[in-house]
Parts: C-alpha cells; sequence; structure tokens
C-alpha cells in the first residue's frame, strides 16, 4: 500500500516518530484491478525523511586506530551528501 492522502493513520504513525515531508507528487496514478476493465485514479504520493541524530557516537571516535577512522570518515561523507545542516 501507499502512504498517501487516502492513509491519514499511516501519516500520523510516522509523523510522531519524527518523519517529515520532504515532497508531495500530486501527478502519481494507481491502477484498479478488481474489476474487469483496469481502472486508473491520480493519487498523491508522499516522500517523507527522518533525520538522524548528529550527535549519536557508536563508540567510534578515532580511539581504535585507522579502521575506525576510515569508517567513520566514510560514513560522515554519506551523511554530509544526504543531510544538509
Amino acid at each position: 500500500g501507499s502512504d498517501g492522502e487516502d492513509n491519514p493513520t499511516a501519516i500520523q504513525f510516522y509523523k510522531r516518530r519524527g518523519w517529515e515531508f520532504v515532497f508531495a507528487d500530486p501527478t502519481c496514478r494507481r491502477y484498479d484491478t478488481s474489476g474487469f476493465f483496469l481502472k486508473e485514479s491520480r493519487i498523491t504520493k508522499y516522500a517523507m525523511i527522518k533525520r538522524l541524530d548528529s550527535g549519536v557516537n557508536d563508540g567510534r571516535n578515532g580511539d581504535g586506530g585507522s579502521d575506525g577512522d576510515d569508517s567513520e570518515s566514510f560514513m560522515q561523507k554519506i551523511k554530509n551528501s544526504f543531510f544538509v545542516q
């Protein structure tokens, strides 16, 4: 199923858990295959994102050697490519 305009309970479920809307696409279509003929209807699809807490430390703070530094640096690069602060 989709978490669209026809499912406000699902939207509230995610909002209460820290998810927020990024954009809505009102040009999507849903196809109803329950009848003899294929029926098409327009729906709005929503994209949501949950931002990660930047203060979380997973225990790899660079004290464990170069392996920790490399993976932490890599994870920071990924985080910075998705989340603008």
